[in-house]
């Protein structure tokens, strides 16, 4: 099936949900896992609606340093605003017997989340293509180029326009 990119979203308030309690599975088709980490699993995922494409981040381990760490990056997300960083659209959760169901996860993945019946999850933007990192280090990109990437991302974080700098 042919589906949407969710860049093409102009505003991540075109359908943010600043609720916490919705059951992300009523509205979203996990279909790949694009990559994990310490703390959380990244899924490709279509929306049900209309099949725009998105990527969720799950939270697989219930400690509480990397629930505090987690709940950072969604604060964190919700206040920035910059080309080079995804765009947050909703949080919310997946009960942990609906991702036991899924056939392209491996279920050791799940070992971690030991207390809670559900996992923390949130929306993305999906972007297709290969990290900044990554990118910079394949193309050998210029200094000027990496400065400039530099500077807008830390005047995202602190309000600045960087016409202002």
């Amino acid at each position: 099936m042919d589906y949407k990119d969710s860049s093409q979203i102009k505003s991540k308030n075109e359908f943010f949900s600043d609720s916490e309690s919705i059951d992300l599975s009523e509205f979203y088709i996990l279909k790949s896992i694009l990559g994990s980490g310490s703390y959380g699993i990244v899924f490709e995922a279509e929306r049900k609606s209309d099949q725009l494409k998105f990527a969720i981040k799950v939270l697989i381990s219930d400690s509480d340093k990397n629930v505090e760490r987690f709940n950072r990056e969604i604060n964190f997300l919700r206040r920035l605003n910059n080309e080079y960083v995804v765009k947050i659209y909703e949080v919310g959760f997946f009960l942990k017997k609906f991702l036991e169901t899924i056939d392209f996860l491996d279920i050791g993945l799940l070992l971690n989340i030991k207390n809670n019946l559900s996992v923390n999850a949130i929306v993305l933007e999906f972007v297709s293509g290969q990290p900044l990192s990554k990118i910079l280090k394949k193309n050998n990109q210029s200094f000027e180029f990496s400065k400039k990437i530099g500077i807008e991302l830390l005047c995202s974080l602190v309000g600045i326009q960087h016409r202002n700098v």
